[in-house]
């Protein structure tokens, strides 16, 4: 499709509307990555993806998990050897639960869904390493206790320890109370310490690890505590050992699956674009198209999501329009403000939509067809009137238009010939009418001359 028929139907505005209705950064992506499908058989079925989908979550039934963008954390596992974080390792277990859900629940209900159970279908199940995973890691992307009886027992012991440390200390602050600036059992460098007055430091036996900024606090470990503070910082040690061994075989269960929950995440992705697609048709009342591959247009109500966003419904005329199959040419006339290009960017937007398997803001029974290019060449009124070089630029638009287009072409010519003077304006106009008619395109385009 022409990037600038992109750009003057705003069909960039409804990529970003459609991605802000999406759960996940996968469907985000998605939506900003949505283009126009030329398949009409893969047309029918993604609205029907949609309409079934909209079914299944009214029906109170159905509803999505967590999903997250795994994408990254997938890549970095495939190397032999590589250690994922616990909130890698949580994030893709959850986002596997929830592709496994969809794929029991649609499996379930194949017969009222059968296109999302073929689509279900390929989500991993792989429930022992969501289970592992779960057991292992929390939302928080801690490691829980429940990783191994080695972490543990780690754990606990160092608590143990922690309570002994804390106890001897309490009890040298209570019987050297001359000595000690605050009653207080703190940490510096990962070990306990007691602040005492700096002119006592001779009279205890110890490690002096900081300094208050006035110089008048001491922060020392006392000798009776040493062996204590040891045994913390090796169990440290050991703990961040033994989390390592349990990410590590967290990673190599998933490594072993590793394309099979890529393939997961894919799916999920274009679950989460149906998601949005639904929530698009909720909020702009869509209803879905009947689709033809023979040139005709029937739009019913027909509203540009973009105005609707920015006036509501109330604010936006319906547009009827019909093209084809009697005539394959239409011309719109009428005064400038009237409606003309919004009419033109309708019916353009309408059939990017119907392109890219959505509903759409129309009324039931509007049908619309696959066209292979849609070239629109639409501007702002005022300048086509008073400025020449818009008039340039219309030409060269024309001139591509004239290049490329075929009967599997829909054309949008916005005052076709305006920006010179009447006469040559509307030979121009009648011209370019004329030969794209011969050339069986289908051509909307608008004119202020009577």
């Amino acid at each position: 499709m022409d990037t600038h028929t992109f750009q003057v139907l705003e069909f960039e505005k409804i990529r970003s509307i459609l991605a802000s209705k999406a759960t996940s950064p996968l469907g985000t992506t998605a939506a900003q990555e949505l283009a126009p499908s030329f398949d009409l058989q893969e047309i029918e079925d993604e609205m029907d993806r949609v309409t079934e989908l909209g079914e299944a979550l009214d029906s109170g039934g159905f509803s999505f998990g967590t999903i997250r963008d795994t994408r990254d954390a997938l890549k970095r596992c495939c190397l032999e050897g590589a250690v994922l974080s616990p909130d890698d390792i949580f994030g893709v277990a959850a986002t596997l639960k929830a592709g496994r859900t969809a794929k029991v629940y649609f499996e379930k209900n194949k017969e009222d869904y059968p296109l999302l159970s073929s689509l279900a279908s390929d989500f991993l199940s792989y429930q022992e390493f969501e289970d592992a995973a779960f057991r292992s890691v929390s939302e928080e992307g801690l490691v829980l206790d429940s990783a191994s009886p080695e972490l543990a027992s780690i754990r606990r012991r160092r608590e143990e320890t922690k309570g002994v440390i804390r106890e001897k200390l309490n009890s040298l602050i209570r019987s050297k109370q001359d000595i000690v600036q605050e009653s207080l059992v703190t940490m510096r460098q990962g070990r306990y310490v007691i602040p005492i007055k700096s002119e006592a430091k001779a009279r205890l036996k110890c490690v002096v690890h900081d300094t208050s900024a006035s110089g008048a606090t001491l922060f020392v470990e006392p000798l009776s505590v040493l062996e204590r503070n040891n045994e913390l910082q090796s169990s440290k040690r050991r703990e961040e050992e033994e989390i390592k061994k349990v990410l590590g075989r967290l990673s190599t269960m998933l490594r072993e699956r590793l394309e099979e929950a890529r393939r997961s995440v894919d799916v999920l992705k274009h679950f989460d674009l149906l998601l949005a697609k639904v929530r698009f048709s909720s909020e702009f009342h869509c209803t879905r198209p009947d689709i033809n591959d023979s040139g005709k247009i029937d739009v019913r109500g027909g509203m540009h999501p973009v105005l609707v966003e920015k006036k509501g419904f109330e604010g936006v005329v319906p547009l009827d329009l019909r093209l084809g199959p009697e005539y394959k040419t239409l011309l719109i006339s009428g005064p400038n403000s009237g409606g003309k290009t919004v009419a033109l960017k309708t019916v353009g937007v309408l059939v990017l939509l119907c392109q890219c398997g959505m509903h759409v803001p129309a009324s039931p029974g509007s049908n619309l067809s696959i066209f292979r290019k849609v070239f629109a060449d639409i501007g702002d009124e005022q300048s086509i009137e008073s400025d020449l070089s818009t008039f340039s630029s219309h030409v060269r638009n024309i001139v591509k238009v004239m290049e490329e287009a075929d009967s599997t072409t829909l054309v949008l010519l916005d005052e076709l010939g305006v920006g010179t003077d009447p006469r040559s304006g509307t030979g121009i106009g009648m011209a370019v009418l004329s030969e794209l008619t011969r050339r069986d395109v289908r051509t909307i385009a608008t004119s202020h001359y009577g």
